[in-house]
């Protein structure tokens, strides 16, 4: 089993019930999207989020890149939706 397939797997068994989504296509598993709800008693507690998730090829050596498809007010996410630190 690859790193990813363990990545997808762990995932299904651990996700929340406001959680979905998982590899975009079976064939790349390194591209993801993932819908989530917004935490319970935050400023985003009403939104419904979806996020693109890319693995890099040396992953977990290298971190992913994520970007919202939804307009998040966040300091670590720019203006095009990418997670930056």
């Amino acid at each position: 089993m690859s790193v990813m397939q363990k990545e997808y797997k762990f995932f299904l068994e651990n996700k929340m019930e406001n959680e979905s989504g998982g590899p975009i296509d079976k064939k790349n598993m390194y591209k993801w999207n993932i819908k989530f709800d917004g935490p319970k008693d935050s400023d985003y507690e009403c939104g419904r989020f979806s996020v693109d998730i890319t693995f890099p090829s040396d992953y977990p050596n290298s971190i992913p890149s994520c970007k919202f498809h939804d307009d998040v007010f966040h300091p670590n996410i720019d203006e095009e939706g990418n997670v930056c630190f």
